[in-house]
């Protein structure tokens, strides 16, 4: 996605978000990255999943027609960190954490 380019998640929505939550730690990462909250979940309920394998696009693709779990990644620039934003299978709640937060099983 350009620099400047600018997403209305009411028009490009693939799938409903649910309740939005967040980790103390994912919002201290944000602030001193200068990256908004919105910013990410808006690209994330738009299709643009960030860091992730073409294999985890291709389920997310599936996933938001369908059903299933939807998991975006996106590496914050002056941070070593990278957001990982996941919407339930049941559409009921998203979650923004670290990367680094995120239970082995499911840091894909």
């Amino acid at each position: 996605m350009g620099k400047g380019y600018v997403m209305d998640s009411a028009v490009c929505a693939l799938f409903d978000m649910g309740f939005v939550t967040r980790t103390p730690a994912v919002m201290v990462a944000l602030f001193r990255s200068n990256v908004t909250e919105h910013s990410l979940v808006e690209r994330h309920q738009c299709g643009d999943f960030g860091d992730v394998t073409e294999a985890r696009c291709a389920l997310n693709r599936q996933a938001a027609v369908s059903g299933g779990e939807v998991v975006s990644a996106y590496r914050l620039s002056h941070e070593a960190s990278v957001v990982q934003v996941v919407t339930s299978a049941d559409r009921s709640t998203t979650h923004l954490r670290l990367l680094s937060e995120a239970p082995q099983d499911s840091a894909r």
